[in-house]
């Protein structure tokens, strides 16, 4: 019999190992495509109820995509992933002891899963392919066409600034008008991030489009998210600089930002979001009486932390809120509008710890080495904090885009790789 040489041997498994490196890397970029395709559909496809199956259907392909990538064997599970989990499993008990747990069962045995799951598997797939200014543009590109798409549904431009013109709020033909603006404000802090932090001047044009229908769609959050991030990424870029001069001047610019905005928002166009911002603001402090919808969200909440008093540990089970809001407040089934009293009223002090802890966790590691982990780590952070700051009128739990911020902080804050044996970068 004759016996194949060594060198035959090398050279086939040289051509096997060639092959599989192929279709690996046809695997990504087919992952790849579906990922940004998936975020765009989050925020496109929202409220429109046929088309949120198809976006359940592209979430599922995805996630059937990426394993094939990673496989099942090299998952790895990471401290704030394993505090995700455990929310979801407490969700799931806590429908032995919710008031009404056929509410529970659809949030706690398939919503949940879904969104812990992928969370899970992107944050394992991304660190693998060692892709994480990838997420980060992916949300910021899915945030482009999303401006873009509101701007064509109104018409085009002259349509949009039409609509503009005589007062409508932008975006309910989309999605919901917050949606749309909270979609296209995280984007343009991405913008406005490698602005300033890259010098791309290209990325004017993207910053403009996004915050001109961010400002157009009058969502307080994505006034407020605007505002705070901008503010928070000059901050970040004089710390990492850590010199006297570059202090004193992203001060100016900071000045020269909150003075644009104010102006900005004394346009004529922009007289809807300048009025519900204002009459937000003199509520909270007392200025004048709130208005009809800034004032049922106050009710809600009250009605929400009085639950929560009654039942503090294990609350009145998940994705109930909406037996509060039809006995104590508005009369028909809702949700509370604040995801930290939702979650309290919900699942009480075990679920809210179980939720938070993880990204609570995230946040720390990262922050700590702000200075070397690099700057993209500055514009997560400040994606992270805009996104726990308007959880105050925004119930996310359950919302696919929190997910997605919430892997991109583990991504930075928790790469898997190196820790396990894999060619991926170690955590700093």
């Amino acid at each position: 019999m004759i016996k194949p040489n060594a060198s035959s041997l090398l050279r086939t498994e040289a051509k096997n190992d060639s092959e599989l490196s192929n279709s690996r890397d046809y695997l990504v970029r087919l992952a790849n495509c579906l990922i940004v395709l998936y975020l765009a559909s989050v925020y496109v496809w929202s409220s429109n109820e046929m088309m949120y199956v198809y976006s359940n259907l592209l979430c599922l392909l995805t996630l059937a995509v990426m394993l094939l990538v990673v496989t099942i064997r090299r998952l790895t599970i990471t401290l704030p992933f394993a505090f995700l989990l455990s929310f979801g499993a407490f969700c799931i008990a806590s429908i032995m002891w919710a008031e009404d747990p056929s509410r529970s069962t659809t949030m706690a045995f398939r919503t949940l899963p879904l969104l812990i799951v992928f969370a899970l598997v992107l944050h394992n797939y991304i660190c693998f392919t060692k892709q994480k200014v990838f997420l980060l543009n992916s949300i910021y590109f899915a945030g482009i066409v999303l401006a873009l798409y509101t701007v064509m549904v109104q018409g085009g431009l002259a349509g949009f600034l039409s609509s503009l013109g005589g007062g409508a709020r932008i975006g309910g033909e989309v999605a919901n008008e917050n949606t749309v603006g909270m979609g296209t404000a995280f984007s343009l802090l991405v913008a406005f991030y490698y602005l300033v932090y890259e010098r791309r001047v290209l990325h004017l044009f993207p910053l403009a489009l996004n915050g001109l229908v961010a400002l157009a769609t009058g969502s307080n959050k994505a006034l407020i998210i605007i505002v705070f991030g901008c503010v928070a990424l000059l901050v970040f870029r004089a710390y990492i600089n850590g010199n006297v001069l570059s202090l004193c001047k992203y001060a100016a610019l900071i000045v020269c930002l909150i003075i644009a905005v104010l102006y900005l928002l004394q346009l004529p166009v922009f007289d809807t979001i300048n009025t519900r911002f204002t009459s937000m603001v003199d509520t909270l402090l007392g200025v004048s009486s709130a208005n009809a919808s800034t004032a049922e969200r106050m009710n809600l909440t009250e009605a929400g932390l009085m639950q929560f008093v009654e039942t503090p540990l294990l609350g009145i089970g998940i994705a109930n809120s909406g037996i509060i809001t039809q006995q104590a407040v508005i009369g028909f089934d809702s949700y509370l509008h604040n995801n930290y009293v939702e979650l309290l009223a919900c699942v009480g002090v075990v679920g809210t710890f179980l939720f938070y802890l993880g990204p609570c966790v995230a946040v720390w590691r990262l922050a700590r080495n702000l200075t070397m982990s690099g700057n993209e780590s500055a514009v997560v952070l400040v994606i992270i904090s805009a996104w726990f700051l308007i959880q105050v009128g925004w119930v996310s739990y359950a919302d696919k885009v929190s997910y997605i911020f919430l892997t991109l902080l583990m991504v930075y804050s928790y790469p898997t790789g190196e820790e396990r044996g894999d060619n991926v970068e170690k955590t700093v």
